[in-house]
């Protein structure tokens, strides 16, 4: 007489209380649901947990715009520099030229990192 167990589904542990609605285009769709089947999961678990263990890369401060504007215009006046230096066949200008682009190179790709640590 004291059996309380009327059937049905058991209780879970974790009740899930709160529903968040996002509008996706179809091909959104489309490609979450993709990632989510080759997870082997379905799509509400998929994004639930790209949401809680993915990293978001925070966008470019205003301040760093004008930065890389002129980066890309120094970068691009010294690929025409290069570019022009080794037609004229001034072999030690291109090659010290080559190392200062190597070493921007470098630079931006540091500035790219730390902006994708923050």
């Amino acid at each position: 007489m004291g059996d309380t167990n009327h059937g049905g589904r058991p209780k879970k542990p974790v009740k899930k209380e709160w529903r968040i609605t996002i509008r996706l285009t179809e091909a959104e769709r489309y490609i979450l649901k993709g990632k989510a089947r080759e997870a082997g999961t379905n799509l509400a678990n998929y994004i639930r947990a790209a949401a809680i263990k993915g990293k978001v890369v925070a966008l470019p401060q205003v301040k760093d715009h004008a930065f890389f504007r002129q980066a890309i215009g120094i970068s691009t006046n010294l690929n025409q520099v290069a570019r022009a230096v080794n037609k004229q066949g001034i072999l030690p200008l291109y090659t010290k030229l080559k190392e200062i682009i190597g070493f921007f190179d470098e630079q931006m790709k540091q500035v790219q990192n730390d902006q994708q640590g923050n």
